[in-house]
């Protein structure tokens, strides 16, 4: 296969088939740290690989764009292990639903790999602090379906996005850490519910009342309705990263950003 000028992910399928030849798996780490600088994990397999070959590779950067299943195969532990440099971690959504990761992430406490990006569900503090254990000025991605306290992530990311449904009730305050400033994201606003996207905003808001952006996803609210959340959320001298006046624009085809500034909303006009 050398002589044929096979690649790097042919020889994968090798090792595979070959797991137990140190040899084997030593020249293949070598083979993609020459022609990829990098392991890519996208399925079961390329995690099953990658753990056979990061102890001759330790330090390579690991890019993960796979599912939970992939994740939990019993190879993740042993990448985790073993790997020493930086990771870019992305759990892709294979559906609509909150799809937690919190298990996956345990592992991390006892790793010496790196996060420098992560996208994906968490849904407790545990979860959390795992993450925490391994960020670096991350860039961080996370949905989540309750107010959780996201303080250990304070000092471990370079950018916070939360994505989080609408609060259909009221909760405690769950302040987002200040610095630097995070996104928040808030999913499916329906018809009449701006009472309750303000309180989920100010459940959220972080002690400076500072925030880089306020996006709501597939929004439902009419115009009134918006003029009345912006209204609320100035009142309660919220910011975001804007200049001007209080406003709400479309921001890509499925989001509107709330920008709130100085100057209150304009009057609505029918």
């Amino acid at each position: 296969m050398e002589e044929a000028g096979a690649s790097a992910r042919h020889w994968w399928e090798v090792l595979l088939s070959r797991p137990h030849e140190p040899a084997l798996a030593e020249f293949a780490a070598r083979k993609t740290r020459m022609e990829d600088e990098q392991f890519m994990i996208q399925s079961t397999r390329d995690l099953e690989a990658v753990a056979l070959m990061l102890t001759y590779a330790q330090d390579v950067l690991v890019k993960v764009k796979a599912s939970l299943e992939a994740l939990r195969s019993p190879a993740w532990e042993q990448v985790l292990k073993h790997h020493t440099g930086t990771m870019q971690l992305e759990i892709l959504d294979m559906s609509p639903d909150f799809t937690p990761c919190d298990d996956v992430l345990q592992p991390l406490l006892s790793s010496s790999s790196k996060i420098k990006s992560f996208q994906g569900h968490i849904r407790t503090e545990a979860g959390i602090a795992a993450l925490a254990s391994a960020a670096a000025s991350a860039s961080i991605h996370i949905r989540v379906e309750a107010p959780l306290n996201l303080s250990a992530l304070h000092g471990k990311y370079a950018e916070l996005h939360v994505c989080t449904p609408v609060l259909d009730t009221a909760v405690a305050a769950a302040p987002l850490p200040a610095l630097p400033s995070p996104v928040l994201q808030v999913l499916s606003p329906g018809a009449g519910t701006w009472e309750a996207v303000a309180r989920t905003v100010l459940t959220y808001a972080p002690r400076c009342k500072k925030l880089l952006a306020i996006e709501l996803w597939q929004s439902a609210l009419s115009e009134e309705e918006e003029r009345l959340l912006l209204l609320t959320l100035h009142e309660k001298r919220l910011k975001t990263n804007d200049a001007g006046i209080t406003r709400a624009e479309r921001h890509g085809a499925h989001r509107r950003q709330l920008r709130l500034c100085e100057d209150p909303p304009a009057t609505y006009s029918p």
